[in-house]
């Protein structure tokens, strides 16, 4: 199927798997991805920024498809500060 959403994505359907918290995790997101939909790991519940990109290793080990980080930047966390690096 091809859409705008898609050709944006990268993503084989329109569908994107929202982050809910702790299942948003490097275990998740790659199988949804590899199902042709867009999967997404959460960045707001992870202690500390390395866990972060230690999630996003575990998505990559996973899966070549795409894939999405979502930050909500709604109070300031320790992750925040990678942002303005």
């Amino acid at each position: 199927m091809k859409t705008r959403m898609t050709e944006l994505l990268g993503s084989q359907y329109p569908i994107i798997r929202g982050c809910l918290a702790h299942i948003a995790i490097g275990e998740f997101a790659p199988a949804v991805s590899n199902v042709g939909a867009f999967g997404q790991i959460t960045a707001t519940g992870v202690p500390e920024p390395e866990d972060v990109v230690a999630e996003v290793d575990a998505v990559r080990q996973r899966t070549s498809r795409p894939f999405g980080v979502n930050v909500a930047i709604v109070r300031w966390t320790r992750f925040s500060r990678l942002l303005f690096e």
